[in-house]
């Protein structure tokens, strides 16, 4: 973010299971910096149901709104920076 002087950025995500990773370590970040996120979620590779669950209720406590969502892609956008 700051090598390239980015203040804002949309997020395109697929993969392949990493997503939990992502949500769990980089959330800070992303509340900051990404305005918008376009998932895809992987429960072949995230065997717990309630991971998913887990990951929406982070990225919605770290002001993320659920716009649309089927059953693998969600898109989101951060209320903290609009």
């Amino acid at each position: 973010i700051d090598l390239y002087d980015l203040s804002e950025f949309t997020l395109i995500a697929d993969i392949e299971g990493a997503e939990k990773e992502l949500i769990r370590d980089e959330t800070h970040l992303l509340s900051k910096y990404c305005s918008h996120i376009v998932i895809e979620y992987h429960p072949y590779f995230i065997t717990d149901s309630d991971d998913i669950a887990k990951m929406k209720e982070r990225l919605k406590t770290s002001h993320f709104d659920l716009l649309e969502y089927d059953e693998h892609r969600a898109v989101y956008f951060n209320t903290k920076l609009t």
